[in-house]
């Protein structure tokens, strides 16, 4: 049957091959300093990917999320969840076949503005919701001052879980 007036359709996340997550990482950081990105996309909230923090530049970061969607959506918002409320987040997308090597190129189409991630959950609206993407980036700009460890113990912000929705 047919959804009643005014019910609403809760939209579904877009299903995402397991190996669709991978650490962004244009400034060459030591491997060492990322979690799994796999798990940002397990359906596991508990579990996540982390990123350190360095204390030198701290609280800049220059590091993020890379989604392959494996073939071109067009996307409406991206749902995260993260253990480390605080961070500076921004969504970009790129319609090319590889994912550009650096943050400033311009095929890295902004599809949100810059914004604190203020709860543990948080729906970002996306723009350009009639364009298709093939890869998508969450970005993560600035870590919250209680994620700003030490040279001996640094700190980290961490990415649980994302979810992206495709535009109705």
């Amino acid at each position: 049957g047919g959804a009643e007036p005014g019910s609403e359709t809760r939209p579904v996340a877009i299903l995402l091959d397991t190996n669709a997550a991978t650490t962004y990482n244009p400034y060459n950081y030591p491997a060492s300093e990322f979690g799994d990105p796999s798990l940002t996309i397990d359906g596991d909230s508990s579990t996540g990917w982390t990123a350190q923090v360095r204390p030198t530049t701290a609280p800049k970061m220059a590091e993020g999320v890379l989604i392959n969607l494996k073939g071109r959506q067009k996307l409406s918002a991206l749902k995260l969840t993260t253990s480390t409320p605080g961070m500076t987040v921004q969504v970009y997308g790129v319609e090319g076949h590889t994912a550009p090597a650096s943050i400033t190129e311009a095929a890295w189409v902004p599809l949100s503005h810059y914004q604190v991630v203020a709860k543990k959950h948080i729906r970002i609206k996306l723009k350009d919701a009639t364009k298709s993407f093939t890869y998508l980036t969450l970005w993560i700009s600035n870590a919250p001052a209680s994620s700003v460890g030490t040279a001996e113990a640094p700190g980290h912000v961490s990415v649980n879980e994302i979810e992206l929705f495709p535009s109705a």
